[in-house]
């Protein structure tokens, strides 16, 4: 079995360095337009030529257009922070495809190293080859990983990073794990979510190495690009037009596919309701979390403390305006943690119970394989209600889950 295991890792790597090694050769062609390496690349790039990191990126920066092709893709805007485009800049030593096959590369490894770093703390029984290289599996065949790769984007070394961080919180290493989630605030601030998780826990050195490190790199990017760099990148977040594409599963992404204020045609032109309600609920999640928290701090346990954190892995992307699904690989732990944290069922269907059978289901819904839907093609209710919707579902059921378990475990 083992070696079989193995080979079924070794065809998914395989697939994924297909993809990668096509992309670096034609990054701007067909589905490859939309890079999101490549808007960061070509963002560190402008810098470099003595332009603007919050310029829209020209295609042509990275390869020749012929008519033939048709229109040129519309790249769009860096929404990152300075601080994130300071880790870019050394990729822009290198031609486009070196640094997409480095980037890719070390972003896949991130991946692999974290899953390895879960698979070991999550252990109760004795070590398992099986269960190694099954956890390697999971990572590759996972769907949101495919398009974190596919998109260039930031996942798995989001992922890498809050795996460290549950590690070390979880064995009392405050000063390491905060100043991990204060690298990952920096780079992306929906991670904000975690200090007001540890402060109900009144985990105080942990809050500030946190800040500590979020004001070292932020004043890192403003000695590297100034105060304008700043002020652009608040400007471009509020250009934001395609909040209802359809892989964000947000709060704010749902209600806009179905109330308006986005570019695609809606079932209600309310879009100030749309807001209205995504705030309502983000600030009833957050208070959420504050009680469930409150709840670990007076009786603290791992099995506690693990819901807690994994509850606020889910709820910031649900908060966030843009929960894209390529940050779902941080749902990853979270899906291994309730597993660990739930019973099998005497008497239920395959034994499993009704806590992981909705487990199941979220991470059904969560990896269905569909490609990214633009905001202006959203425009019917099959749009707005499953394409649209599956990946938010799977965000509230998990959120749903991880409070039952949660309020379960103090009884």
């Amino acid at each position: 079995m083992p070696r079989r295991l193995w080979l079924y890792f070794a065809i998914l790597l395989a697939l994924y360095g297909f993809l990668v090694v096509a992309m670096a050769r034609n990054p701007a062609r067909s589905q490859f337009a939309m890079s999101d390496f490549a808007i960061f690349y070509g963002s560190a790039q402008q810098y470099r030529e003595g332009g603007s990191l919050y310029r829209r990126v020209d295609v042509e920066r990275f390869i020749e257009w012929p008519a033939e092709w048709g229109p040129q893709p519309d790249f769009l805007t860096n929404l990152n922070p300075p601080f994130f485009t300071l880790l870019v800049l050394p990729f822009t030593l290198l031609g486009f495809a070196p640094a997409f096959l480095l980037w890719s590369a070390l972003s896949l490894a991130s991946g692999l190293a974290a899953m390895t770093l879960l698979e070991r703390e999550s252990r109760s029984g004795p070590a398992s080859e099986v269960r190694r290289v099954g956890f390697l599996i999971l990572l590759l065949a996972y769907f949101p990983v495919w398009a974190t790769v596919q998109f260039g984007q930031v996942g798995l070394f989001l992922l890498l990073l809050a795996v460290l961080a549950w590690q070390a919180a979880r064995r009392g290493g405050d000063a390491r794990a905060g100043l991990l989630l204060g690298l990952a605030l920096a780079s992306k601030p929906f991670f904000g979510l975690f200090f007001l998780f540890f402060l109900v826990l009144r985990r105080l050195r942990l809050l500030i190495w946190m800040t500590v490190v979020l004001l070292f790199c932020t004043a890192l990017g403003w000695i590297f690009f100034g105060t304008e760099a700043y002020l652009e990148y608040r400007s471009s977040l509020g250009g934001i037009t395609w909040h209802s594409t359809s892989w964000n599963a947000s709060f704010l992404g749902f209600f806009m596919r179905l109330l308006g204020g986005s570019e695609n045609l809606s079932w209600l032109d309310r879009p100030m309701l749309a807001r209205v309600l995504a705030s309502a609920l983000s600030v009833l999640a957050a208070v959420l979390l504050i009680w469930l928290a409150d709840r670990v701090a007076r009786r603290p346990s791992e099995r506690r403390f693990d819901l807690g954190f994994c509850l606020t892995l889910v709820l910031m992307l649900l908060i966030s305006p843009l929960g894209w699904l390529y940050y779902f690989p941080l749902l990853l732990p979270v899906f291994v943690l309730v597993w660990n944290h739930t019973e099998p069922a005497e008497g239920s269907w395959k034994g499993l119970g009704t806590h992981r059978w909705l487990l199941i289901g979220a991470f059904v819904l969560s990896c269905i394989p569909k490609n990214l839907i633009a905001a202006s093609e959203l425009n019917s209710p099959l749009d707005w209600f499953v394409w649209g919707g599956v990946y938010f579902y799977s965000l509230l059921i998990l959120a749903g889950l991880l409070v039952t378990l949660s309020v379960t475990s103090d009884r």
